[in-house]
């Protein structure tokens, strides 16, 4: 059973996991996955579940005995409609995505999906996913759907324009303990507040390890290299794998989760982190009489930082 097999594969380990599970024999396999040139090459039968795209109709299974590309074939509304990573219509599995490019790319897809209409009569065995986003509006108005607003949460304290630096690292080298070899060396990086930034690279390439070092998560190795943030920066980090953020939360619905994660307008997640977490002598110090325990609030006045804080000892309108 696999479920989404070549999430987080690159294109070599992808071609690896072809070729072995080709190389099985006597087997049964059950794939889920959005990769459709790897069921085509992997998979012998394809089974359709869908509801037609009609809110609170239950899904059923259509088995077709067939590969990806003659499903295709067979039913074209139906493939059209599947949900790809780019939000486009699945390309033809037998054609390799190198020999589609450019404006060919455009007009052939624009064509595709110009013969694909989705209406009630067919709905049951056409694009379910098409129609159901078709009539998002509609089923928020009947408050089927219940619409979710983030607000905007405006440029931190000192900061004026979206050039400006809110994380930064200095040759900064990383290597995992008891090994020898560095996963990151002399690393520079500048995230500023206008950053849509994407990190690409093969697997073991150390993506997660710069990630991690980045929002602290991981320090450098001592001496090595300088990490900044601004002071009133809000970070939020959600981790590859999701047990690292779920495991204390499998009983709880997602708003629920939501609601304990951020209950306090910033991601209680990010506590955790090796770089903020508060060793025993840190916290014992807090203990102490007239110590300081709480950061409540935080601004900048000329070019230094101003903290409004809650100390032991005295009321919090002190």
């Amino acid at each position: 059973l696999l479920d989404e097999p070549t999430n987080h594969l690159d294109r070599k380990a992808v071609e690896w996991l072809k070729s072995h599970l080709l190389s099985l024999t006597g087997v049964t396999m059950a794939i889920v996955s959005h990769d459709y040139a790897f069921i085509d090459e992997v998979c012998t039968d394809v089974t359709h579940y869908d509801n037609g795209g009609q809110l609170g109709k239950p899904c059923r299974f259509v088995y077709y005995p067939m590969t990806f590309s003659e499903f295709q074939k067979l039913k074209p509304e139906i493939a059209a409609g599947l949900p790809r990573i780019d939000n486009g219509p699945p390309k033809s599995a037998s054609q390799p995505a190198s020999e589609v490019s450019g404006s060919e790319d455009v007009s052939e897809l624009s064509e595709s999906m110009s013969s694909v209409s989705v209406s009630e009569s067919n709905a049951s065995e056409g694009s379910g996913l098409s129609t159901t986003l078709a009539k998002v509006d509609e089923m928020i108005a009947a408050g089927l759907i219940l619409p979710m607003n983030f607000p905007d949460p405006g440029k931190p304290e000192g900061i004026r324009t979206f050039r400006k630096p809110v994380m930064t690292l200095k040759k900064c080298s990383f290597k995992y303990p008891e090994t020898d070899r560095y996963i990151l060396k002399e690393v520079d990086a500048t995230v500023t507040l206008g950053s849509r930034a994407v990190i690409v690279g093969g697997n073991g390439s150390g993506k997660s390890t710069f990630l991690k070092l980045l929002i602290g998560d991981l320090e450098p190795e001592e001496g090595q290299g300088e990490m900044w943030k601004h002071h009133a920066l809000r970070l939020s980090y959600v981790a590859q794998q999701s047990l690292h953020h779920l495991e204390d939360h499998v009983t709880s619905t997602p708003i629920q989760y939501l609601q304990a994660r951020f209950r306090q307008g910033l991601d209680a997640e990010v506590a955790k982190l090796k770089s903020i977490a508060l060793t025993d002598d840190e916290k014992a110090e807090m203990e102490k009489g007239s110590a300081i325990y709480a950061i409540v609030g935080r601004t900048t006045k000329g070019n230094k930082p101003w903290y409004e804080f809650q100390q032991r000892g005295k009321m919090k309108a002190e």
